[in-house]
């Protein structure tokens, strides 16, 4: 059920960027959210397909690259043309949302690498997550090969959290930063380390604290309630990995994971076009009418992108993952197939 958790995380990101009524900090504790699950399936993927030998590091790395920047490149190029056309439009929504002005901009928002929160012109705001979930991407060839690495790895990061609380710069320190993401990814690779059983009747209330922790109590970043945010999903996490399903609800469960990176990278891109279409004479505040209908349109071309550029390179994604995995010599975890 990993796809509709990640589904229900898109929505909340997109309900805290286009809704001004509802809480900012719903997108800010769905990202983090997205790091616990990030943690899991990649020091899932890396022990249990890729191995740590150096080609398998280099198809694992290969194939995280396959998955992120073509949908990516795709919604930067139709992003591209409104900032163009109708800048104005675009600032609504956020002040990011401006045409790179320099080289190292125009790099940075293709590459991804060096786009943190700090950059004036980020063409898809957020993107600046990605640019954390890469560098984790690599790290965790390191720190994602066994319980002893992990454990230690999971410790540093709470000593780590709690210097940033203490001596860091605010937001960009606790939040933006890639520092800040080593609690909810190493948090991750722990549930996988270290499996606990729990019953799947524990998964509504569970998920009913979370959205109650996220929806309802205003916590501010930082705060015991973010991370108890951090806790609950890596809670969910436990529950959701054991859960078995019917084969028609797997694929509706396909289907929403199938969707939800696309939603989460082409939601800004959507409400800058329902603005020019529907708003375009008038300021306009971000309210239910134009969520709904973003959300919408978000949904549609989310499929279009799913269908039409990721699911065509999935068939080169697929036969990197069925090359064998030959077992590192010295490796601290056996390779599997």
């Amino acid at each position: 059920m990993f796809g509709m958790y990640r589904f229900l995380l898109a929505t909340f990101v997109i309900l805290g960027h286009l809704w001004n009524r509802v809480l900012p900090s719903t997108g800010g504790y769905a990202v983090f959210g997205f790091y616990v699950l990030s943690g899991y399936l990649m020091t899932l993927i890396l022990n249990e397909r890729y191995g740590f030998t150096i080609g398998g590091a280099i198809r694992y790395l290969g194939n995280r690259v396959l998955r992120i920047y073509p949908a990516y490149l795709c919604l930067v190029g139709i992003t591209l043309i409104p900032l163009i056309v109708v800048p104005w439009l675009a600032c609504q929504l956020g002040r990011s949302l401006i045409l790179p002005r320099t080289f190292m901009e125009w790099a940075a928002n293709i590459g991804l690498l060096g786009l943190d929160h700090s950059l004036q012109s980020r063409v898809i705001p957020q993107a600046w997550s990605l640019y954390v979930e890469l560098a984790f991407y690599l790290f965790m060839v390191f720190l994602a090969r066994n319980r002893t690495v992990t454990l230690a790895w999971f410790l540093s990061s709470i000593v780590l959290t709690g210097y940033l609380n203490i001596y860091g710069t605010g937001l960009d320190s606790i939040y933006y930063s890639i520092a800040s993401g080593s609690l909810p990814f190493s948090m991750g690779a722990m549930v996988y380390h270290f499996p606990v059983k729990a019953r799947p009747g524990f998964l509504v209330p569970l998920v009913g604290l979370y959205i109650v922790n996220v929806l309802l109590l205003e916590p501010p970043y930082g705060g015991i309630d973010f991370y108890l945010a951090i806790i609950l999903s890596g809670l969910i996490l436990i529950v959701l990995k054991d859960i078995k399903t019917p084969k028609w609800f797997a694929r509706i469960d396909k289907l929403a994971g199938d969707l939800s990176y696309p939603m989460y990278i082409s939601h800004f891109t959507v409400g800058v076009y329902v603005l020019w279409a529907f708003w375009s004479n008038t300021p306009k505040h971000r309210g239910a009418d134009f969520f709904f209908l973003s959300f919408g349109y978000t949904l549609i071309l989310s499929y279009a992108v799913h269908r039409y550029i990721e699911r065509p390179i999935e068939a080169i994604r697929e036969k990197i993952k069925r090359v064998k995995i030959q077992r590192a010599i010295g490796s601290a975890v056996p390779a599997g197939d």
